[in-house]
């Protein structure tokens, strides 16, 4: 098997569509950093993820994902 391209990824975004992705990447052996502007979507799914998963802001993504970075929106 090859190894993935990108060592990490960033996704903005955890609707119904952005958690179910971020869950199959770290399945598949991704390291997920993602953000979430909602408070009340931020607290509905977090349960489905470690700790360190979750962003505090913006800057806190982009600083958390190594050179060349992937973000989805």
């Amino acid at each position: 098997m090859n190894a993935p391209i990108f060592q990490n990824v960033g996704i903005i975004g955890l609707g119904p569509m952005g958690c179910g992705l971020a869950q199959n990447l770290i399945k598949h052996g991704i390291d997920v950093k993602a953000w979430e502007q909602s408070p009340d979507v931020c607290n509905s799914v977090s349960h489905y993820f470690r700790e360190n998963v979750l962003a505090s802001s913006l800057n806190d993504l982009v600083a958390s994902l190594s050179h060349p970075r992937c973000i989805l929106l």
